[in-house]
């Protein structure tokens, strides 16, 4: 298991979603990190989608939907 780096960890709180609650939606509550360490949800993201000094492009994307989607459930009730 890879450890999230804090700047992920800064751009979640930064977008009002905890860290627990980003791997909950994408893992399963309870479950444990099983992302890349640049906050991407694939786990081979550094080397595959950007280099390791580069910032990942991915993660903006992951929580926009994390977003999107406890919207629309809260909006359904």
């Amino acid at each position: 298991m890879t450890a999230m780096r804090r700047s992920a960890i800064a751009k979640l709180k930064q977008s009002g979603v905890t860290r627990y609650a980003y791997v909950d939606y994408y893992f399963g509550p309870g479950a444990t990190w099983g992302g890349d360490r640049c906050g991407c949800v694939d786990d081979r993201c550094i080397g595959f989608h950007h280099d390791q000094t580069q910032e990942c492009g991915c993660l903006q994307g992951w929580i926009d939907e994390l977003l999107i989607n406890r919207c629309s459930t809260e909006e359904r009730g």
